[in-house]
């Protein structure tokens, strides 16, 4: 919870150890958190990284205040999402970064493995500029500048939104694109624990 114990609680209180900080975006997971510090994009860390899901490289430890997470020090990051034991990170030049569990593909990274320790490039996604991020429960999304939206993870209940039918929606490491209907440019969106929504651009 950032307050440097475990201890619960059961009203706001502020994190004494981001008061010196302009914090400009908030994430969080099922037990980890992240603030996003202007005018750097600085990322802060707290909670489990049972599975790395902090980014500092060390499983297995919790963090009961905020760190800095040297790894994406220089990126400026400019937002953050989690899902339930990953996180995704978009930078000002329109990248994208993930880590934490990956056993579902949710990383993106080509793979499935029960953790990336450290924030590590989407390399499919090069070329593409994002603009947008959300982490379902273990998937996760992003929508380019072009109107493109990509998923990527699980997809058990069709939230990639691949277009294939109940029996065929496998789980899938690397970035795919959503089929949209009429091919339509995407909005906006948003990612929840096993769907998403998301509305275009008008016709014409």
């Amino acid at each position: 919870r950032g307050h440097g114990d475990a201890e619960d609680r059961f009203a706001p209180e502020p994190i004494a150890a981001l008061a010196h900080l302009r914090v400009v975006a908030i994430g969080c997971g099922d037990r980890h958190s992240f603030a996003v510090a202007a005018p750097r994009g600085a990322v802060y860390a707290w909670g489990s990284n049972e599975f790395g899901q902090l980014g500092f490289g060390a499983p297995k430890t919790v963090a009961t205040s905020p760190a800095l997470l040297a790894p994406l020090a220089a990126l400026h990051i400019v937002a953050i999402s989690s899902g339930d034991k990953h996180t995704a990170a978009l930078t000002s030049a329109g990248a994208v970064y993930t880590w934490g569990c990956g056993i579902e593909g949710q990383c993106g990274h080509g793979e499935f493995t029960d953790h990336v320790p450290r924030p590590a490039e989407v390399v499919a996604l090069r070329g593409h500029r994002v603009t947008a991020i959300s982490c379902g429960h273990n998937f996760t999304m992003a929508l380019t500048e072009k109107g493109e939206l990509f998923g990527w993870g699980n997809n058990s209940y069709g939230q990639l939104g691949r277009g294939e039918s109940a029996r065929k929606c496998e789980k899938s490491a690397e970035p795919g694109r959503v089929v949209v209907p009429g091919g339509r440019p995407v909005k906006g969106f948003a990612a929840a624990h096993f769907h998403c929504i998301l509305w275009l651009q008008e016709a014409g």
